[in-house]
């Protein structure tokens, strides 16, 4: 590829978007754990949840092709609607009435996610200049998931 092509290339493909869909309930970045003999190390679950989100984004995309310009980034956590609730509760749960205010915390899943796709989706992590995290509960028939959401920033310029 000739240095024009490559530029091209890179214009068209920080044109898109990147929608993707993390089956399971969201979950949080926990913190580092360290050992009796000092080594420190990623808990197991936020390891699996990580290599989970890697691997939805490249069975997605079949590529791992970082973005290099500045991003906008939107994630959406649908958490499940607890068994406990009563009927009329869970109504006003589903129906955005009540919304989740359960751990993990939404810079939690923001991190785990951003992370996750640090060096696959984008080139570093500070090229996200736009961040919007937001949880609800799933409608009815709706598993838990989280949603994300990524796509070149431009400024909303006044011509």
């Amino acid at each position: 590829m000739n240095r024009r092509s490559i530029d091209e290339w890179k214009k068209a493909h920080e044109a898109q978007r990147i929608h993707l869909d993390i089956p399971g309930k969201p979950l949080g970045k926990s913190r580092p754990r360290v050992t009796r003999r000092g080594i420190t190390y990623t808990p197991k679950a936020t390891a699996e949840r990580e290599q989970l989100v890697r691997t939805v984004f490249l069975e997605t995309y079949r590529y791992a092709c970082p973005f290099t310009c500045a991003l906008r980034v939107s994630i959406e956590a649908v958490y499940p609607v607890p068994v406990s609730a009563s009927k009329a509760k869970r109504t006003d749960m589903m129906a955005g009435k009540i919304i989740p205010t359960v751990r993990p915390d939404v810079d939690n899943v923001a991190k785990l996610i951003l992370d996750a796709l640090n060096k696959t989706a984008y080139a570093d992590d500070s090229q996200i200049v736009s961040l919007t995290v937001s949880k609800r509960y799933a409608h009815e028939n709706e598993l838990p998931h989280t949603v994300i959401d990524l796509a070149p920033f431009r400024s909303e310029s006044k011509t």
